[in-house]
């Protein structure tokens, strides 16, 4: 990824992507290290029938599968989809967050609320950080380097180019 410098996005946007990548880095350590609860198998042993107990405390991905990692993965994944987003409007000098970092930060939001019971609890920093970067990349949190660029009439407002997909034929 370009530099802070490159892209114009400022220092607070910068922290605030990297706590939500840390974040959701630790979740996938978690799902990987941390026991997710306690299983305790009980079974009949020998012709005495006596009751064996075996105990374990499997991770996340032991209880569940690898297959669990691709959810668990996906707010690390959205946080660097979001952060590059950020990063190419701003450098194409176009304000606001646009609709790939939003669609990106409303599909963590929904694994919040989809999965609230289980892992969607851990989600929701990631999710609100999201939000806040998304938010201050609004015309109103520009900063200073990018209203010098920009100059007094602000951004240029958005004209989709005349080749494009969409153009008269």
């Amino acid at each position: 990824m370009a530099s802070r410098a490159d892209t114009g996005l400022g220092r607070t946007t910068w922290l605030l992507l990297a706590l939500a990548a840390l974040w959701g880095a630790a979740l996938v350590v978690a799902a990987l290290t941390v026991p997710s609860g306690t299983v305790t198998v009980v079974t009949t042993a020998g012709p005495s029938h006596a009751f064996v107990a075996h105990r374990s405390d499997p991770t996340l991905v032991a209880e569940n599968g690898i297959k669990v990692l691709a959810l668990v993965a996906v707010p690390l994944v959205a946080v660097l989809g979001v952060g590059g987003s950020l990063a190419l409007r701003r450098r194409r000098g176009r304000p606001g967050a646009g609709p790939v970092a939003w669609a990106l930060t409303t599909v963590v939001g929904a694994i919040c609320l989809v999965g609230l019971l289980t892992i969607g609890i851990f989600v929701i920093p990631v999710a609100a950080l999201l939000v806040v970067c998304c938010a201050r990349s609004a015309p109103d949190h520009l900063t200073e380097e990018d209203r010098a660029r920009l100059g007094p009439a602000g951004p240029p407002p958005y004209r989709p180019s005349a080749s494009g997909p969409l153009s008269p034929p």
